[in-house]
């Protein structure tokens, strides 16, 4: 009996030191993240919003962008006849969460396995939404135009394009969204919101060099959205 307990609490606290020492990384990553650059805002910028749920993180671009020409670089994968002032919500992440796990429920320890073996397509989500009232899941970035445009060609060099250029189109069962295919796998130490943390930091933003978590994405840029206040009170 006692060999059979060892053989069951060694690994089972193996799992646990494992599950504990990767959640304590991500809450210090977060709480002491990397610092971004001084943005140079002149109060005219086109607004960018980082949308946050409790599992993901997405960003939302302003489709009409003189910086960057969204319909020639989605062409056809973009909807046509998009109004003006729409929104393009963005982000990286697995194919089959996006398409099959729309609630916890759905996330069967099947899917989780295979997409921690990296086994299904990475994709780039595209909805086009309305542009986001600043509250709720999606807050304002304080970003200059060098760091709007730096944050768009981060999306766009997350993208998977054929020797021609041309994107490829994966089906999806969710109306309304287009599903890009992507460069590289999901993972434990690449998740969608890892990958919404090097967008901050590509866009000159703080981010937490290791953001397996949406909070990894939100309270870094806690400190972004103070900062800005604190710096635009100095006379």
């Amino acid at each position: 009996m006692k060999f059979l307990a060892r053989i069951i609490v060694w690994p089972l606290g193996l799992v646990l030191s494992v599950l504990l020492a990767y959640t304590a990384a991500a809450v210090m990553s977060a709480l002491i993240p990397i610092d971004g650059r001084p943005q140079m805002l002149s109060g005219t910028e086109l607004p960018v919003y980082a949308c946050v749920t409790d599992v993901h993180a997405d960003f939302a671009l302003p489709l009409d962008d003189p910086q960057t020409d969204w319909r020639t670089e989605l062409g056809p994968s973009l909807p046509q006849g998009l109004p003006p002032g729409t929104y393009l919500l963005l982000g990286w992440g697995d194919a089959v969460f996006f398409r099959d796990v729309l609630q916890m429920s759905d996330l069967t320890p099947e899917r989780a396995a295979t997409a921690l073996a990296g086994r299904h397509p990475a994709v780039v989500r595209l909805v086009p939404i309305a542009r986001p009232s600043g509250g709720g899941e999606c807050q304002p970035l304080p970003l200059d135009d060098e760091g709007r445009l730096a944050l768009a060609f981060h999306i766009l060099d997350s993208l998977d394009r054929k020797t021609d250029g041309a994107l490829t189109e994966l089906p999806t069962h969710v109306e309304g969204e287009t599903l890009l295919l992507a460069k590289g796998h999901w993972g434990a130490f690449n998740t969608c919101n890892q990958w919404a943390s090097r967008a901050l930091g590509a866009a000159g933003l703080p981010h937490a060099a290791f953001a397996p978590f949406s909070f990894g994405v939100t309270w870094p840029l806690k400190h972004a959205i103070t900062g800005e206040i604190e710096d635009n009170d100095q006379p």
